[in-house]
């Protein structure tokens, strides 16, 4: 099973009904900047882990789970486009708000994120 992480400025009661209804697009750059500390470009666009990004509009869909797989990196973006911008992060499958605290991304061993705060 394929589980993606949905990133933007979504509306959350929306997110419960199973759509994605973008509030506010992510700001271009900021994410241009985030795909190029993260990421790597191909002829098909860009990834995370070999794993593809989908630019949606206003918001990004990236694979996160992907069988027994778990893209860490896909991850650290989330948490780094979050920390960023406030925005929420969805698992579009299950069509639930994903808190950053639940995400690890690339962390040291033994460090601890701090939770973020989202509003609500």
């Amino acid at each position: 099973m394929i589980h993606n992480l949905t990133i933007g400025h979504l509306d959350p009661d929306a997110i419960d009904e199973r759509r994605a209804i973008v509030l506010e697009p992510l700001e271009p750059g900021l994410v241009a900047k985030h795909l190029r500390a993260l990421g790597r470009r191909d002829n098909t666009g860009w990834t995370l882990d070999g794993m593809p990004v989908e630019e949606k509009d206003g918001y990004l869909v990236c694979r996160w789970l992907v069988g027994p797989r778990r893209n860490l990196v896909a991850e650290e973006f989330a948490l780094r486009i979050q920390r960023d911008t406030g925005c929420l992060i969805a698992d579009g499958e299950y069509y639930r708000l994903v808190e950053p605290c639940q995400l690890e991304g690339l962390m040291e061993r033994g460090e601890v994120r701090p939770r973020i705060q989202t509003s609500a």
